[in-house]
């Protein structure tokens, strides 16, 4: 009986990835995404979508980094964006967020940036609103995809194209997150082989191999 409650949790961490309706697409990378640049820690990173919702691959994970929604600016503020909107409650569905720090990206674009932890999991994660234009872009993702976030927005927004949005440098947001990236340094291909690992267990598990899903539950 020892393990089924193991399961039952351990089950659960194997599916430590955002709902359908956090990232559209729902998973699966396609022919049509574009390459923007690295994240902080060297992945190469792609993007993929419409102008209204894309979805951020780095690494060799399966599963986006990261989503930016980009929707008709509304009469809220970026703070009630931020803290009291239909996104906001997504988020904390499946996060918990600080409060929003006020910064900027890409060159001088107001923003809101959440410091971020998965419930499930406890990987660290960052979310931020912008206005730019007639339009509100709200993104969240894992923390080494901060900056890929900031050159997505950029282009959904018709400031650059994906390839100068590759070499632009990092913004404000990036530097308010450093030093929490600098103590906890992870890849989204770390998140993608924890979640291998998890399933693995899971399986083994349920094939009585108690032996296996114990060895992979500890890597």
């Amino acid at each position: 009986m020892r393990w089924s409650s193991l399961l039952l949790s351990l089950s659960l961490a194997a599916c430590a990835v955002p709902p359908p309706a956090a990232y559209v697409s729902g998973g699966g990378r396609s022919s049509s995404a574009v390459g923007i640049g690295k994240n902080a820690v060297g992945e190469a990173c792609t993007q993929q979508g419409s102008t209204d919702s894309v979805d951020v691959f780095c690494g060799t994970w399966d599963q986006p980094s990261g989503h930016i929604a980009a929707q008709p600016a509304s009469t809220a503020s970026l703070q009630a964006l931020a803290t009291s909107s239909p996104w906001r409650t997504g988020l904390d569905a499946r996060l918990i967020c600080s409060a929003p720090t006020s910064t900027t990206i890409n060159g001088n674009a107001p923003a809101l940036l959440l410091s971020c932890t998965r419930k499930i999991g406890g990987w660290p994660q960052a979310a931020l609103v912008t206005r730019i234009g007639d339009r509100d872009y709200l993104a969240d993702g894992i923390l080494p995809a901060v900056s890929v976030l900031e050159r997505g927005i950029a282009v959904m927004s018709g400031q650059a194209t994906p390839s100068a949005a590759a070499s632009l440098p990092p913004g404000q947001a990036d530097a308010l997150i450093a030093s929490r990236l600098a103590a906890r340094s992870f890849s989204a291909g770390d998140i993608g082989q924890y979640q291998s690992l998890m399933i693995a267990g899971t399986r083994a598990n349920l094939a009585e191999n108690y032996t296996g899903a114990e060895r992979a539950y500890r890597a």
